[in-house]
């Protein structure tokens, strides 16, 4: 399965260079349907991937790329803007972001933008429980010095906020 869906998509972008926008959409609403079959993701993850998928099919092409680029969905847009974009769904009030966690986001991110790309790495975090959700967009800074990210719901405010900071093993090796 994961090799159909990689072939459709690499079919996708082939269409995508040659402005043929239209079969580009169809092929990949294909490899979304054929993926969205067969994919094995929690109820509530899988139904918030498809919620952004949907959201960001309007402003360019988007597709799951779970196999492909490791990353949940990615959305071309045109003069070389491509939005990679990492979902989760989380329980509790809070959620760290270590560097592990989108490791695989930059180095998609780094490869893009060597290609000439200009790529955006979203991280968007759905809360349930307090029916909110945030679209977080990482800075190279961040990603690149490995700040880990907190993302946090303030209960007298019903704001989310967003925090990074050096995690105590980097903080303690650059001391000596």
């Amino acid at each position: 399965m994961a090799f159909q869906v990689d072939k459709v998509i690499k079919e996708a972008i082939d269409l995508l260079e040659k402005n043929n926008i239209e079969e580009a959409k169809r092929k990949l609403k294909y490899a979304y349907e054929v993926y969205d079959r067969h994919a094995w993701l929690s109820k509530d993850g899988k139904l918030y991937e498809k919620d952004v998928y949907d959201r960001f099919s309007k402003k360019g092409v988007p597709f799951k790329s779970t196999h492909s680029f490791d990353v949940d969905v990615v959305v071309l847009q045109k003069n070389h803007k491509v939005k990679l974009i990492e979902c989760k769904v989380i329980r509790k009030d809070f959620l760290y972001l270590y560097p592990s966690d989108y490791e695989k986001l930059y180095t998609i991110y780094r490869k893009l933008k060597t290609l000439g790309y200009m790529p955006e790495p979203i991280v968007a975090v759905k809360m349930p429980k307090r029916k909110r959700e945030r679209l977080i967009v990482l800075k190279e800074e961040w990603m690149k010095k490995g700040f880990v990210i907190k993302i946090r719901f303030h209960q007298s405010s019903r704001r989310i906020t967003v925090d990074w900071f050096v995690p105590r093993k980097m903080r303690n090796n650059g001391k000596k």
